[in-house]
C-alpha cells in the first residue's frame, strides 16, 4: 500500500518528505504513515496496521478543521504507537523508540504537505515615501505630498507647472501628478503593471515612462495627457530605465541593459548590471547606442543646447561593489556625451560614489552622494543641499532654485 506520490527519501540525520496529495485524501495520509512504520522496521500486523491508518485518518480530519491541534495529534500518535509497539515483545523494544522519532517527524511532515495550497511568506518594503520640496541648498524643506502613502520618483516639468511622479498609493504603482504648491493631484494612468520613471515633454503635452505592460518587460512607452492615450517606444527583451526628453524635442535619451548578458559577479551568484547610454526619437525611429558596451553609464540628463547628455559611469566590478544604498566608500564618474560623435569629457566633481546628476539652466552639475561618508545631493562647485540617506531621485525646478 505505498502511496507512489508520495517520495520519502530517510537517511540517518533526517526525514525528507516531499507529498503533493491534496489535503482531503486522508487514506494517503494514513498510508504514508503506514508506509514509515514499515520502513523503519516495526512489525506490522492488521491491527496495528489499522491502528496506524486511523492515526493519519485522524491526523489528516484534525488538521483540515483545527490546525493548531496538529502536533497534539502527532503527540498522540506517539504514544500509540509506542503502546502498540510494544505489545510486540522484547525483541522489538527498540521499535518504540524510533517509532516516536519518526511520528513526531512525518506528523509534521504530513501537517505541511496537507496544504501544498497555500504557502507561507513574509513581505518586507518600505511602508512610506513621501515628496518634499526645498531651495537648491536644502532650506525651506516642506512636504509635498500626504503621509501614508508610497510617492517616489518626481520630475519636474520644463514649464514648472507640474511635478510627475510614481505613486503606489491606490494599488500598484501608477503615474500621478501635482502642481509645485500642492494643488490638484491628478491619477494619470492606471493600469495594473508597473508604471514608473516619468518624465514629461518640452511642451508638456506628454509623458515618457517606464512600463512592464509589454509582457512584464521595462520598456519606454509615451503618455499622450490631453487624451490619456499610450504607446510603446521602444520594445525588447531587456530592461529600458531612466528617460530624459530632450529641451528641442528631438530625442529621448535613456540607459538600458538590453544588449547584457548579466555576467557573474566575482564569480559568485550575484549578477553584474551592465548598462549603456540610448537615443531613440519620440516617433520611435533612429534607435542608437551612445557608450561603449561593457560597463555602466545611467540616468542621463540633457545639456540646456540638446547636443550632449550628462550621466555617471562606473565599472562593470564596481555595480556589485556599490549596489547597497549605503554601501562601500569609493568614487564613480560623471561624464558628458557628445550626442553627434558619441566623444566623452569628464566632469569635475568632489569626491565619492556619485549617482542621478542633473544639468542646471546656470550650467551647474547637480548630483547625488551616495557612500558611508555622505549622502546628499552636492554640486560640483563644492556646495551642497538637502541631505540623509532617506533622500532619493532629486529633480530640479526649471529656473534651477528649487528641488522636489
Amino acid at each position: 500500500m505505498l502511496n507512489r506520490h508520495c517520495l520519502t527519501n530517510l537517511s540517518r540525520s533526517a526525514h525528507i518528505v516531499r507529498c503533493p496529495w491534496p489535503r482531503n485524501n486522508k487514506a494517503s495520509g494514513s498510508s504514508a504513515i503506514l508506509t514509515l512504520g514499515l520502513l523503519q522496521g516495526c512489525p506490522s500486523s492488521a491491527r496495528n496496521q489499522r491502528a496506524i491508518a486511523d492515526v493519519g485518518s485522524n491526523f489528516q480530519r484534525a488538521d483540515a478543521k483545527n490546525p493548531q491541534y496538529a502536533w497534539a495529534i502527532g503527540l498522540w500518535a506517539g504514544i500509540l504507537c509506542i503502546i502498540y509497539c510494544a505489545f510486540q515483545g522484547w525483541a522489538s523494544f527498540m521499535c518504540p523508540l524510533r517509532r516516536l522519532i519518526c511520528v513526531f517527524a512525518f506528523a509534521f511532515a504530513t501537517h505541511l504537505c496537507s496544504a501544498t495550497e497555500h504557502i507561507l511568506f513574509t513581505r518586507e518594503g518600505p511602508t512610506q515615501g513621501r515628496l518634499f520640496i526645498s531651495n537648491g541648498d536644502g532650506s525651506g524643506e516642506q512636504a509635498l505630498t500626504q503621509p501614508g502613502s508610497l510617492d517616489y520618483n518626481p520630475a519636474w516639468c520644463p514649464k514648472g507647472d507640474w511635478i510627475v511622479f510614481t505613486s503606489e498609493r491606490d494599488g500598484p504603482a501608477n503615474l500621478y501628478r501635482i502642481h509645485p504648491n500642492g494643488t490638484e493631484l491628478h491619477r494619470l494612468t492606471e493600469d495594473p503593471a508597473y508604471d514608473d520613471q516619468a518624465a514629461c515633454s518640452p511642451d508638456g503635452k506628454g509623458v515618457v515612462f517606464v512600463t512592464t505592460r509589454a509582457a512584464g518587460t521595462a520598456n519606454l512607452w509615451i503618455l499622450d495627457l490631453a487624451t490619456r492615450k499610450t504607446r510603446p517606444l521602444t520594445s525588447g527583451h531587456g530592461g529600458d530605465f531612466r528617460p530624459a526628453w530632450s529641451p528641442d524635442d528631438k530625442w529621448i535619451a535613456f540607459s538600458s541593459d538590453r544588449q547584457s548578458d548579466l555576467p557573474a559577479a566575482k564569480g559568485r551568484w550575484e549578477r553584474l548590471h551592465l548598462v549603456d547610454i540610448y537615443l531613440i526619437h519620440p516617433d520611435g525611429s533612429g534607435l542608437k547606442r551612445l557608450t561603449e558596451h561593457g560597463n555602466f553609464c545611467g540616468t542621463p540628463k540633457w545639456t540646456w543646447n540638446s547636443n550632449s547628455v550628462i550621466v555617471y559611469c562606473m565599472s562593470a566590478e564596481e555595480t556589485y561593489k556599490y549596489r547597497e544604498p549605503d554601501g562601500e566608500d569609493g568614487e564613480t564618474r560623471i561624464v558628458q556625451i557628445d550626442i553627434a560623435t558619441g566623444a566623452t569629457k569628464p566632469i569635475e566633481t568632489g569626491p565619492g560614489v556619485k549617482i542621478s546628476p542633473s544639468v542646471l539652466p546656470s550650467g551647474e552639475i547637480a548630483y547625488v552622494r551616495r557612500d558611508t561618508s555622505a549622502h546628499g545631493v552636492f554640486y560640483a562647485n563644492g556646495k551642497s543641499g538637502p541631505g540623509g540617506p532617506d533622500l532619493h531621485s532629486p529633480s530640479w525646478s526649471p529656473d534651477g532654485t528649487h528641488l522636489v
